[in-house]
């Protein structure tokens, strides 16, 4: 029974010392406002305790399943309460509940001393908004793209899937999170290793695909509206110490990247 004639902001404080109890182990407010002993109090408030705190480790432990396997069970349940206190879900769908998930294992750092977890979070949190994004209205017309006179290719720009996201990283995050997907036991040398990702969906499954340097800048000019000859340039001035050992291929990235789905339109502009 509610004591106060006030029912509403009654019902508000009892609102807040459940959520006090939940968060912030808070349980003396909320007791007293029950009709049970210390003891039952508990016993029946920790059952809603444990099945939230138990639905943000289970959303958190499938977004983040390196970082889980990485850090350990033990350890991740601890990270997801702590991050439960600070980032409560505001909405029923926890579909992105884990946005701050990475930050927040950056401030953990002197706990965990891994310093490329953050970024392994990251591309984890990557991967899953991947699967979350709408999928193209259409595909890439390649008969219309075959037509296009060979003068103007160097007005050619091109819009990327919308699942598709772009990530680099001065750790092999990319290396770390196949050898724990594919439960392998490779050393990995994680010092001056970097590693550059595309994360998409075009093909209806999730993927994280590692890129060469020239690749993750090919598909970030792109990405950022550049024309096609502009996009060459910029890569030639960017990767010049490489361009004496190799050429840049441009046409086997177009040829790779509207295959594959992740170019789904394209137009001439002047």
């Amino acid at each position: 029974m509610l004591k106060s004639k006030n029912i509403k902001s009654e019902l508000v404080k009892l609102q807040q010392d459940f959520a006090s109890h939940i968060f912030d182990k808070d349980d003396q407010k909320i007791i007293d406002e029950l009709p049970y002993s210390k003891q039952e109090a508990l016993a029946r408030l920790n059952i809603y305790r444990n099945n939230v705190i138990g639905n943000f480790e289970g959303v958190l432990a499938s977004t983040f399943e390196v970082v889980k396997k990485i850090v350990g069970e033990k350890y991740f349940e601890k990270l997801v309460e702590t991050y439960a206190v600070k980032h409560p879900s505001q909405s029923g769908n926890l579909d992105f509940y884990g946005q701050y998930f990475p930050a927040f294992i950056k401030k953990k750092l002197k706990e965990h001393k891994l310093l490329y977890l953050e970024d392994v979070a990251k591309l984890e949190l990557l991967y899953h908004q991947s699967y979350f994004e709408k999928d193209a209205k259409a595909l890439f017309d390649v008969e219309k793209f075959k037509k296009i006179a060979p003068e103007k290719y160097k007005d050619l720009s091109f819009k990327l899937h919308p699942t598709s996201l772009l990530f680099s990283s001065k750790f092999p995050v990319f290396t770390i999170w196949k050898n724990n997907i594919e439960d392998k036991k490779k050393k990995i040398k994680i010092a001056d290793n970097a590693e550059m990702m595309l994360i998409e969906s075009a093909g209806g499954t999730s993927m994280i695909t590692k890129l060469t340097e020239e690749e993750f800048i090919f598909l970030s000019l792109i990405g950022d509206g550049k024309k096609l000859y502009e996009t060459y340039q910029k890569i030639c001035r960017k990767t010049k110490k490489e361009i004496a050992k190799k050429e840049i291929d441009i046409g086997s990235f177009l040829n790779r990247f509207i295959s594959s789905g992740v170019f789904v339109d394209f137009k001439i502009t002047k």
